[in-house]
């Protein structure tokens, strides 16, 4: 624990424990870990790094360390010890608010995708989901989508967030229901309608889809359900 306070022994205890750990005779070899809190943000990793660097048993042979996750791997690989551990960056995702995937190594490979399933003719004036939030300026054609907050689709989606149906951009109107949520196809050519609906995807970064609903790509990631039927395409 050189810093972040979520788990681990304190810098005090952890030469003790390692010592111990070494002379078992039940324990082949020991990894020395720490998590640094704030390697995708302004104060770093110097602070704790020092301190993990401070610890004696550093000038043990053959010892193996394991410090980065997937921002350190990026902003500070020559501090990511012997295991590294990439978590958002496998999903081809930044973890950086301020950092566009264009400039990173790295290129999204997790897509949420579903289909168009029923279509309204929605009149001027009309409402549109529950709680009748959205009141149709024109005459609309909405697209009912079969993707809600159960399949992992956040409820809270901001106002003018969009999905994609071909390269054409659909914005979200209404609530996001259970199972389902409403876009707007007026600007849609027919011929797209029947093309895949994507959430998020290469062309539509999920940190946007996270941004609009207040949270991080790794929260969305995590949130798709196992109703959900998951699809590997190997490339």
């Amino acid at each position: 624990n050189s810093g972040m306070n979520r788990l681990g022994l304190r810098i005090d205890a952890g030469e003790t424990s390692f010592r111990s750990l070494r002379d078992s005779a039940n324990i082949s070899s020991v990894v020395i870990m720490t998590h640094f809190a704030d390697a995708d943000g302004p104060s770093g990793i110097n602070w704790q790094y020092e301190r993990f660097q401070s610890l004696s048993f550093h000038q043990e042979q053959n010892l193996l360390t394991s410090l980065g996750n997937s921002a350190t791997i990026l902003r500070y690989p020559e501090c990511v010890g012997d295991w590294a551990r990439p978590g958002i960056m496998l999903y081809g995702s930044t973890p950086f608010e301020d950092d566009g995937n264009s400039i990173l190594p790295i290129k999204p490979v997790m897509s949420l995708t579903s289909e168009v399933i029923a279509r309204q003719e929605v009149n001027k004036g009309e409402s549109v989901g529950y709680g009748c939030d959205y009141i149709a300026t024109k005459n609309t054609v909405v697209g009912i989508v079969a993707c809600g907050y159960g399949d992992g689709y956040p409820r809270t989606i901001a106002p003018g967030t969009y999905v994609l149906i071909g390269k054409y951009k659909a914005f979200i109107i209404g609530r996001i229901s259970m199972d389902l949520l409403a876009i707007d196809m007026t600007g849609v050519p027919e011929e797209e309608w029947s093309k895949p609906v994507v959430m998020w995807g290469p062309d539509l970064p999920i940190e946007i889809i996270a941004r609009a609903a207040g949270t991080i790509s790794y929260d969305l990631m995590c949130r798709v359900n196992s109703r959900v039927p998951v699809r590997i395409v190997e490339k």
